[in-house]
């Protein structure tokens, strides 16, 4: 424990005062084609001042010092795609050089770490975070905000702009009306619209109306390609993207993670990368719990997924092609896909798709940072290494231009000007890996208990746990509806635990609120009630709330 809090300490420790300057170092800007060699780099107050040759480059004299003779200076990499779960992952992001991430689930507590971040008070990379998810009525998931009619869809907008969200995150089952309604309004207050595809808007229509960013490949692949590798249809695609000037993010690689869980999913979760998951990422992979491992036609799906992924790397080609900007994301920490190691993955990925290393990098750097200053508002610049950019820099031992897997030859981190070596990092995760152990016994403990029905021992597992939060809400939503048909009273314990994890999430309210209804117990009325004040414009909660109103 004591190395834990040692962690900790340093996760939360501001950042150095001091000007650091490496020397010696060869440079790949992504500003430019160029690496010139034996450079020297001066960083203040979270910016690099200056670039130049040892000679012309003053050193202060109270500056942090480091010899990058033999290394290679890259701009932090970008995950544009990814799903936090606690602070205790974001040292795992920058041990792979990942210092920045688009955030894809918004909460209220992923508004703090990234303020935290900006700040100084929190270790991690630079975060932007979409708003709680958006869908239509019914949602696919309970989770999301279902959006009932087109008042609704102008008064999300507005909501999630005024809590501060950088941009808005759409899923698949919008209707026309209502989905356009929304895009209007996030036009009129210029709050970017990215995510999924919505199969009754279809993608050419979606474009049209300015959804910014399609969330993953495998969206075009079922919405415009109707689920067939159709390459007669690309040069359309390409043509519709470049028109509106959407970009997409790819996220090819996870298609082969999918698969490598398919094949050994304890293996993913017993090695040094799984080690370092969350107990809330394990709870949503582990076998009982995972969207993939038990699904029909196993065989059938994993084969899928390998076409998929084959069809992706022609479309990433094409769409470099034609100019359209292309993001890097992993959809970490979903079942599958891990913080840090998945972006080296995916860089692996652009190259197999016929990218030079150089193009795969700019993708994971510079386009980025042109992507975010574009649509999330943000102001610094960052996915360069040049003057007045923000200084997020990447040591490595070897040159990423000549092979890209020497771009996770991670030999130091500079996070917001602040300088960190490997052993940092690792000291920082092996000592929260440690305390995971325990945390994880719990979660078994508690999902093995739910799935058998032994409540008792559940509720002394979830006692133990105490107010950490080892439980993911989506799987404690799903034991909610799949309890409330043979144990009613059980659902609502299950939907109270969730209130008491996550209160400040509409959702978890809304799952005691079916659960109690479900019980006929009167704690239906205000859980829904709680649910509607903390997301007025979700119809679940309010149709919930309506049905309580008119049996009483």
């Amino acid at each position: 424990m004591k190395a834990l809090r040692s962690a900790l300490l340093l996760l939360s420790l501001p950042l150095s005062a001091r000007p650091l300057v490496i020397r010696d170092v060869s440079v790949i800007p992504m500003s430019k084609p160029v690496t010139p060699t034996r450079q020297t780099v001066l960083v203040d107050d979270g910016r690099i001042v200056e670039i130049g040759d040892a000679a012309k480059v003053a050193v202060p004299p109270d500056a942090e010092v480091v010899d990058g003779a033999g290394l290679y200076l890259i701009p932090g990499l970008a995950d544009m795609h990814v799903h936090l779960t606690s602070p205790e992952e974001l040292p795992v992001y920058l041990s792979y050089g990942v210092t920045t991430v688009l955030n894809m689930r918004g909460a209220p507590e992923v508004l703090r770490w990234r303020d935290d971040v900006r700040l100084g008070r929190l270790l991690g990379p630079t975060i932007h975070t979409v708003g709680p998810t958006t869908d239509g009525d019914p949602p696919r998931n309970r989770r999301f905000v279902g959006v009932g009619s087109e008042a609704q869809a102008r008064a999300l907008v507005g909501q999630q702009k005024a809590e501060g969200y950088d941009a808005i995150k759409v899923y698949d089952k919008y209707q026309p009306a209502t989905y356009a309604a929304l895009l209007d309004e996030a036009k009129r207050l210029d709050m970017a619209v990215l995510g999924h595809l919505a199969k009754d808007v279809g993608t050419e229509r979606a474009l049209e109306l300015g959804q910014v960013n399609v969330a993953h490949g495998e969206e075009l692949y079922f919405t415009f390609f109707g689920g067939k590798s159709d390459e007669a249809k690309i040069p359309d695609l390409v043509r519709r993207f470049r028109d509106s000037g959407a970009s997409v993010t790819m996220n090819m690689a996870a298609k082969l993670e999918t698969v490598a869980e398919l094949d050994d999913l304890e293996a993913l979760l017993g090695n040094e990368d799984g080690k370092s998951l969350t107990a809330m990422a394990y709870h949503q992979w582990m076998r009982s719990n995972n969207p993939y491992v038990n699904r029909p036609k196993l065989a059938e799906f994993r084969e899928r997924n390998l076409a998929m992924y084959r069809f992706m790397l022609r479309l990433t080609s094409a769409f470099h092609s034609g100019g359209i900007p292309i993001l890097l994301g992993t959809d970490a920490s979903w079942a599958g896909h891990y913080p840090g190691r998945s972006a080296h993955d995916e860089l692996r990925a652009f190259v197999e798709s016929g990218l030079s290393p150089l193009e795969a990098l700019t993708i994971a750097t510079r386009a980025a940072g042109e992507f975010a200053r574009k649509r999330l508002h943000e102001r610094e610049v960052f996915g360069v290494v040049a003057p007045g950019a923000r200084a997020d820099l990447v040591l490595l031992r070897r040159n990423p231009l000549e092979d890209i897997a020497n771009a996770s030859s991670v030999a130091a981190v500079v996070v917001r000007g602040r300088y960190l070596t490997g052993r940092d990092l690792q000291r920082m995760i092996t000592a929260a890996n440690a305390a995971r152990t325990a945390e994880r016994a719990l979660v078994d403990r508690f999902d093995a208990s739910i799935k058998s029905g032994k409540l008792a021992d559940a509720k002394k597992a979830f006692a133990e746990m105490g107010t950490r939060r080892l439980l993911d809400l989506n799987v404690l939503i799903f034991d909610v509806l799949t309890t409330a048909e043979h144990d009613v009273a059980g659902a609502v314990w299950i939907g109270d635990v969730a209130t008491r994890l996550y209160p400040e999430e509409f959702a978890s309210w809304n799952a005691l609120g079916f659960a109690c209804e479900k019980a006929a117990q009167p704690c239906a009325a205000e859980a829904y009630r709680r649910a509607v004040g903390l997301q007025p414009f979700n119809a679940l909660s309010q149709a919930g709330l309506a049905r309580v109103a008119q049996t009483r």
